[in-house]
């Protein structure tokens, strides 16, 4: 009998000893499950672990198409992705199609970061879509620079009068470096009226949509000449390419491309937003910066440097009033 009640008792304990065994086992495997789902979900989400609540699910990072789109679309991702660890919220990147459409998607509430702006751009997110003008490049101590009338060497142009009479391309109608300042050069030269002049004084007159594509369209000889920033050829061009162009003028000095932040977000995400971006200035991030559109420093931004260029745009025929 004794022998019998012995018997149970360690069957009753071995029993007792693989139901704590797998519960044990359950447990872990939850607790791994769960841990791999939310990793997974912060990947998906681009988002780091520590979530703040701004009162929006997702910012919506603008790029303009100012260099090589393909180039763009592959670095783009990864400033989304920093902003998004900096933030604690999701970051979703968009190439918009020119340099209009960036400043109707802030309006429109499509986009709650505008990157690269150009000067005419920046002066009217700010007063078309409230906008924030927080930050600006800054290069080699310089924050302001000029438009560039860029020609083959061998083609044998040397000042701006010999432009007459051949193919240029520009950037974008709301270009400051790639459009506006090219054109109050020549008006200011007396070689054009206005924006709609400069058909009379060049044989064709093309946009090809960012100073990239405009330098390449004068090396493979699409163009005579390019009216883009004086910084274009030593960001885009190879040492071999630049050796192959001079410029024959060059206009008044504009302040450099700014970073807008939406006017509709709450201020403390606007000081993230600006704080993030800073952060791009140290070394450890600075290849992000420089990724995008060739960009070193950015300093905090005055708009007022900016709004003047709405008067002069509209002057020169470029904008209406």
């Amino acid at each position: 009998m004794k022998d019998k009640v012995k018997g149970l008792l360690i069957v009753l304990i071995l029993l007792l000893l693989m139901a704590l065994v797998a519960c044990g086992s359950s447990t872990t495997s939850e607790e791994v499950d769960e841990i791999n789902e939310e990793q997974q979900t912060n990947d998906q989400d681009n988002v780091n672990e520590t979530k703040v609540d701004y009162g929006i699910d997702e910012l919506v990072i603008s790029f303009t198409p100012e260099a090589d789109p393909i180039n763009l679309e592959l670095e783009k991702d990864g400033l989304a992705s920093y902003l998004a660890d900096e933030l604690g919220i999701k970051v979703k990147a968009q190439v918009d199609a020119d340099y209009t459409a960036t400043v109707e998607a802030m309006r429109a509430g499509h986009a709650h970061i505008a990157t690269n702006l150009s000067p005419v751009q920046a002066a009217l997110a700010n007063k078309m879509a409230n906008a924030h003008l927080v930050l600006k490049e800054e290069r080699n101590g310089q924050s302001f620079y000029h438009s560039k009338f860029w020609v083959l060497k061998d083609s044998g142009m040397e000042t701006i009068e010999d432009l007459e009479g051949k193919t240029v391309a520009f950037n974008d109608p709301l270009s400051g470096s790639g459009y506006l300042m090219p054109v109050a050069k020549l008006i200011s030269e007396g070689l054009a009226e206005d924006a709609d002049d400069l058909h009379n004084f060049f044989s064709q007159v093309y946009f090809a949509g960012g100073t990239e594509l405009s330098l390449r369209a004068l090396i493979e000889g699409t163009v005579d000449v390019a009216g883009v920033s004086e910084n274009g050829p030593g960001v885009f061009l190879t040492e071999e390419e630049r050796e192959k162009i001079t410029y024959v003028a060059q206009s008044d000095p504009m302040p450099r491309h700014a970073i807008a932040v939406s006017g509709e977000l709450p201020d403390e995400l606007v000081g993230k937003i600006t704080e993030a971006f800073l952060k791009l200035n140290e070394a450890e991030y600075n290849e992000l910066l420089q990724g995008l559109y060739g960009w070193t420093k950015v300093v905090p931004a005055d708009v007022e440097l900016y709004l003047p260029l709405i008067d002069k745009a509209q002057n020169a025929g470029i904008l209406g009033e």
